[in-house]
C-alpha cells in the first residue's frame, strides 16, 4: 500500500515511502501498481469481495487486475491455484461498476 489519503486533504505513508518501487528496481521487475488505502477496501473487507467490485473503473486495483490479467497472466489452460485466481481476476475486472 503506498498511503492513505485523508479526509481532511493530507496525505499520509503510513508504510512508509518507495519501497515497493526500490525493491522492483532492485529486482528487476516492473512496479505493477501503487494503491493508496481506501473506501474500496473496506467495502470489500466487509462483504468479503475483492476491492475491484467496489472502486470505480478507473481505480487502481482494475488497473492491476487488467494489467496482471494481459501482462502477467500464465498460458491459457494453465492449472492450479494461479490460473483459478486469474479467472476471478478476469471475472471481477468485467464486472460493471455501480
Amino acid at each position: 500500500m503506498s498511503g492513505l489519503s485523508c479526509v481532511c486533504g493530507e496525505r499520509h505513508a503510513i508504510f512508509g515511502e518507495g519501497g515497493g518501487r526500490e525493491l522492483s528496481e532492485e529486482l528487476g521487475v516492473p512496479l505493477l501498481a501503487e494503491i493508496e488505502l481506501g473506501v474500496a477496501i473496506g467495502a470489500g473487507a466487509d462483504l468479503g469481495e475483492p476491492a475491484v467490485i467496489h472502486e470505480d473503473p478507473d481505480g487502481p486495483f482494475r488497473k492491476l487486475a487488467e494489467r496482471i490479467v494481459s501482462d502477467i497472466a500464465p498460458p491459457a489452460g494453465a492449472l492450479g491455484c494461479t490460473a483459478r485466481m486469474l479467472d476471478s481476476l478476469e471475472r471481477a475486472v468485467q464486472i460493471p461498476s455501480s
